[in-house]
């Protein structure tokens, strides 16, 4: 009972559920080694009821500036991943049936009418969804 605390810690910075001080739901430790109440409520929610977090928005920036069909396309797949509760890759497939998928964690999101590609690698375990690169394709097609 004695490594409890460090070990809520540990699974507080891991799932990003980390309070004020570093603990998993805020609470303190008192001088005698009581936890007191916690000092605010956190949502704490199984792996799998989890929605996924993107990292990597700023690599996204340089496609939607490139223009309006790109934007928009941007914007929609961002709202959607962050609404994502993808367990499996056949998850990321059947929510965009057009995004292929290169292994068992990377994927591939074809933008607008051959406009750009995104690669985007998922650890499904933490919940995490990683823009690696974005390519763009044939730029003379642009009106």
């Amino acid at each position: 009972m004695k490594n409890l605390p460090m070990v809520l810690s540990s699974m507080g910075r891991i799932f990003g559920l980390a309070g004020q001080r570093g603990n998993y739901l805020g609470d303190k430790a008192s001088q005698n080694g009581r936890l007191t109440p916690p000092t605010k409520r956190h949502n704490i929610l199984p792996y799998w009821e989890q929605k996924m977090r993107l990292v990597g928005r700023g690599k996204l920036l340089t496609l939607s500036k490139h223009n309006e069909v790109a934007a928009q396309w941007v914007s929609n797949w961002i709202a959607a991943i962050g609404d994502a509760h993808w367990k499996r890759p056949a998850d990321v497939v059947k929510q965009f049936p057009r995004a292929i998928q290169q292994d068992e964690k990377t994927f591939l999101f074809p933008v607008g009418p051959r406009l750009a590609e995104v690669h985007l690698l998922i650890t499904f375990a933490y919940g995490v969804a990683l823009v690696t690169t974005i390519r763009m394709l044939n730029a003379a097609n642009e009106d």
